[in-house]
């Protein structure tokens, strides 16, 4: 979750899923006793995106901070031309392409995905789209695809039912912007790589992760919010169009590169876990 951020401004799930409040209670719960009897925290998140709440949370806990997430950079994690999904992306212009995915556990029912790939089509954007099935089930969710809608985009589009290198289609040059919806990771890596989103939250930390991106920091849209919700195909395809061709989407991939500037010159994983072990050694 915006990893600094989260751990003083928690915001309220959908009131009326109790599940997801129990786990927000035990999250909170699990938070504030940690705090009190930890000696220092060490934080998945960049100094340089996060540190006015990293100083925030280091003066309210009177304990020492350090965030330990690790930049994402070309020469560590090589772009592998034989995968199916890299070549495809090779044949596209440099930020031309939206990558559409929704993380490891977030599960797009059949009326969400129709929305989406109908908003998508209609933008006549080319996009790369990963689509999984939910865990321990016999659903194909490929299935949930409107009917013709492999065949419409096929000239522009390309979906991988499964798993995609993700951070390999992150760094590639015609990666224009991620849509996804604002799970932490993702976050970081999508903010690492220099590629600004198009949101969709849907649970727990994704809110407060979604506003830090579309309105702290500059570097995405919002469609939509909420578990239950299913977003218009207008407002799918306007917002891509928005992203993806005009001034609007060429800002925030601007900021988003500033962001990604900021993340490599101020943090350094090693530095912090190094300041850590040495803060732990000399207690």
């Amino acid at each position: 979750m915006g990893a600094a951020l989260q751990q003083y401004l928690y915001t309220n799930p959908v009131p009326d899923d109790r599940e997801i409040i129990e786990i927000h209670d035990h999250c909170i719960n699990a938070y504030a006793s940690g705090k009190e009897s930890c000696a220092a925290t060490l934080v998945n998140t960049f100094d340089g995106l996060e540190a006015e709440y990293v100083r925030y949370l280091e003066e309210s806990m009177s304990k020492p901070i350090w965030g330990v997430a690790n930049p994402l950079r070309r020469s560590h994690h090589g772009i592998d031309n034989e995968l199916e999904c890299i070549r495809w992306l090779d044949t596209w212009k440099q930020n031309s392409v939206l990558y559409v995915s929704f993380g490891s556990q977030a599960f797009l029912s059949e009326e969400k995905t129709k929305a989406l790939a109908k908003g998508i089509a209609a933008s006549k954007q080319s996009f790369i789209w990963m689509i999984k099935d939910p865990v321990g089930s016999n659903v194909n969710s490929c299935d949930f695809l409107p009917e013709g809608f492999i065949e419409e985009t096929e000239d522009r589009g390309l979906v991988i039912h499964g798993w995609m290198p993700q951070l390999q289609i992150l760094l590639h040059p015609s990666t224009a912007f991620f849509m996804m919806h604002c799970g932490w990771n993702s976050a970081l890596e999508s903010m690492s790589a220099g590629v600004p989103m198009v949101v969709w939250p849907m649970a727990f930390d994704q809110f407060i992760n979604a506003k830090l991106v579309t309105e702290q920091l500059g570097i995405g849209l919002q469609i939509c919010e909420g578990l239950d919700v299913v977003p218009s195909t207008d407002i799918v395809e306007n917002i891509v169009k928005a992203a993806m061709t005009t001034e609007i989407g060429e800002d925030l991939r601007l900021h988003a590169l500033k962001i990604k500037e900021s993340i490599n010159e101020a943090s350094c994983k090693l530095c912090g876990i190094g300041g850590f072990i040495s803060y732990i050694l000399n207690l």
